[in-house]
């Protein structure tokens, strides 16, 4: 994905963007999603950039 994207944010906010779609899935199914899991899942590799 990161190739696709680049470096840039705009992958980090398609990546919460989808940590808050399935969190709301999961919690309309019943299944209340393990917060640190999903955060290391979704968001977890996002680095500040360097310059």
């Amino acid at each position: 994905m990161a190739a696709d994207y680049g470096l840039g944010r705009l992958l980090a906010l398609d990546m919460a963007d989808l940590l808050r779609e399935a969190t709301a899935d999961l919690t309309r199914l019943g299944a209340p999603p393990e917060p640190m899991y999903f955060h290391v899942r979704f968001l977890g590799w996002i680095r500040k950039p360097t310059r």
